[in-house]
């Protein structure tokens, strides 16, 4: 079970670090967008940092599915522990906890990413 939630964790990092980081930043430059690479606008000063909010609500999109991900994953475990269980009292306790404790991070995510939202909206106006 260990070997399982590090692999998860690993994989869950791997999908954050590709989808967050953007390599390109969009510049607006003579009545023409024109698009050049993140290390060169570093250099020359032209980041776009009005953009903060797109990429705070970029980043919690990306962990809210990230999280509905696992969240299934953990429901699914559940499933197959309480099915397994083959009466066993205890296993049973521990199949509906991994069940419960997996919907209560999902809301908890779910609500995270409704205050995020909100105050992205209420910044941007």
């Amino acid at each position: 079970m260990k070997k399982l939630t590090t692999t998860l964790l690993t994989a869950t990092l791997v999908l954050i670090g590709l989808f967050v980081v953007q390599p390109e930043v969009a510049i607006a430059g003579n009545g023409a967008d024109q698009v050049i690479s993140g290390a060169n606008s570093a250099q020359t000063g032209n980041a776009n940092t009005n953009n903060i909010p797109a990429l705070v609500q970029r980043v919690v999109n990306i962990m809210l599915f990230v999280l509905g991900f696992l969240a299934v994953i953990m429901i699914v475990i559940g499933g197959i522990k309480y099915t397994t269980s083959n009466g066993n009292a205890e296993q049973i306790k521990s199949a509906k906890n991994t069940i419960m404790y997996s919907l209560i991070g999902l809301v908890v995510a779910i609500l995270a990413y409704a205050i995020v939202n909100f105050v992205v909206t209420q910044l941007t106006q």
